[in-house]
């Protein structure tokens, strides 16, 4: 009994040093890595170079509930926590890298977020986890942060003043979250902030006097486009968008890029059009028939892209007099007749995208009205294949490149990638794709159509000859007419010259006669 008592404490003692064992566990870093870092030193005005000590650490259980050990923790200055798994963030560990300057925790199943302290921390990724709340005074003790990442988690809120004690904050990214709605108070400038992928509804940043560089709200659900702050960057794509409005000129002004992709504007742009400083405009997919005069004032406008709309004719006064644009797409509209006037306003165009249309002829020399011009796109209309062998002769000769749009379908008309027509209605023939052939016939097919022609001339000039035979003979009858009345009139002139001269020898009896004689006759 004395025995299994001793056996039953000594049993108890490993136990116990066991635990104590895993409570201080020692970690190790599966890699260390040394690199230098440029960093930007506003004191100096200029940049430097920083020493960086990184240590990996990979398929480890870790938690807030033991203490953990790092072997030469003091000289770590990132620390990457990969492919493990963390149910919370081990502070014990964190607490003693006291030269932190980056942390990442990826891949690594953490779903909650605690309190930090880091005074000299300035980068946080927190990627790729289940993370669905956060305290609320998460990064209040971490006032170098520069860069916070916490996308691809299942964020559903976050509090108004989550970050608003981060004043050194630039980038900050919530992309592939389950936000429906923001509403931050961040009273500092920001480089980047990300909100795509999620499920916005709305969204309100209270940024005065600040504003924001790069905003990315793309792929949510926002059915208008408020902005009361300022931007350089916006991309609201893949959104149900019908109204943007800027609460002012001066937000409007700043803006440079602005992508609208696969929205729902409609013609109707509203305070787009007064954004007169935009370089970059994207409003593919957006059921867009008319343009009108919207681009008029745009006078730095590089890139405009017109996709997949409505769109059926451009006209001259849509654009101003010294655009600057260089890259036009207007690919899979409506559009029909691209006339040399319209198209001669863009004196800076370099790349000129009208694939999907309804074109069926084009300007033979387009770089006379386009002198910058360098590539064309025209797959994909109702070019007929002499047509457009003759354009893509002339393109090759005046250095133009020809954009192809999409793979021509097995089997159809084409010339070197680009379908074509070969005849007048327009129809589509399949299973030929022998050049020669398409040529020859679409000759034919020419020769056909000019005979055609010269038939239809031929009998109009018939009826313009017979038309002429018909006036010739009335007006030869009209003549003749006209010859025997003169006669008739010389023949009466010389009867009343007889009977002056009977009348002169005084001879009345005669000068009756005469004169009842002709009164008869007449």
């Amino acid at each position: 009994m004395q025995f299994l008592g001793c056996c039953l404490a000594a049993i108890l003692l490993i136990a116990s040093a066991l635990a104590q064992n895993i409570k201080n566990k020692n970690v190790h870093c599966d890699e260390m890595n040394n690199f230098e870092k440029q960093v930007f030193r506003p004191k100096y005005g200029g940049y430097n170079y920083e020493v960086h000590t990184e240590c990996v650490i990979r398929y480890y259980l870790l938690d807030n509930e033991h203490d953990y050990y790092l072997n030469y923790g003091i000289e770590i200055t990132d620390l990457k926590i990969e492919e493990s798994t963390v149910d919370s963030l081990p502070l014990s560990l964190l607490n003693q890298l006291t030269n932190l300057k980056g942390i990442s925790i990826t891949n690594s199943n953490l779903t909650y977020v605690d309190k930090l302290s880091l005074n000299g921390l300035k980068h946080l990724d927190f990627t790729s986890n289940e993370i669905n709340s956060l305290d609320l005074m998460a990064f209040d003790e971490c006032p170098k942060l520069e860069n916070i990442d916490l996308s691809k988690n299942k964020i559903q809120n976050i509090s108004t003043s989550q970050f608003s004690l981060n004043r050194e904050l630039k980038k900050l990214n919530l992309s592939n979250n389950l936000l429906e709605e923001i509403d931050l108070a961040l009273h500092y400038s920001l480089d980047s902030f990300d909100l795509a992928n999620n499920q916005l509804r709305s969204f309100n940043l209270d940024l005065s006097p600040t504003k924001i560089h790069n905003l990315n709200v793309s792929f949510n659900a926002l059915t208008s486009l408020k902005l009361t702050k300022s931007s350089v960057e916006i991309n609201a794509e893949s959104n149900e968008i019908s109204k943007v409005e800027f609460l002012s000129l001066t937000l409007c002004s700043s803006l440079l890029k602005l992508n609208l992709n696969k929205n729902k504007l409609g013609s109707d742009l509203g305070d787009i059009c007064k954004c007169t400083n935009l370089e970059i405009l994207m409003l593919n997919f957006n059921n867009i028939d008319n343009i009108s005069s919207c681009f008029s004032q745009m006078t730095k406008l590089k890139t405009l892209s017109l996709r997949n709309n409505q769109i059926h004719y451009l006209n001259h006064d849509s654009f101003h007099a010294e655009n600057k644009i260089e890259h036009l797409d207007l690919s899979f509209n409506q559009i029909e007749i691209v006339d040399e006037y319209t198209m001669s306003i863009f004196s800076q165009l370099k790349y000129l995208y009208l694939n999907g249309n309804q074109i069926s002829n084009f300007m033979l020399i387009p770089k006379l009205y386009m002198p910058s011009l360098e590539v064309v796109g025209l797959s994909h209309n109702k070019l007929r294949c002499s047509t457009l062998f003759t354009l893509m002769k002339n393109f090759k000769m005046n250095g133009l490149a020809i954009n192809r749009d999409r793979t021509v379908p097995v089997n159809t008309t084409n010339i070197d990638g680009i379908s074509c027509y070969q005849n007048h209605e327009g129809e589509l023939l399949k299973s030929q794709n022998n050049l020669e052939t398409i040529l020859k016939q679409s000759t034919k097919e020419d020769i056909n159509f000019i005979l055609k022609k010269i038939n239809t001339l031929e009998d109009k000039l018939v009826n313009i000859f017979a038309f002429k035979r018909n006036i010739e003979e009335s007006v030869k009858m009209n003549t003749q007419g006209v010859n025997e009345n003169k006669d008739r009139l010389n023949q009466h002139e010389e009867k009343i010259e007889d009977l002056k001269e009977m009348h002169r020898k005084d001879d009345p009896p005669k000068v009756m006669e005469a004169v009842t004689e002709e009164s008869i006759e007449y």
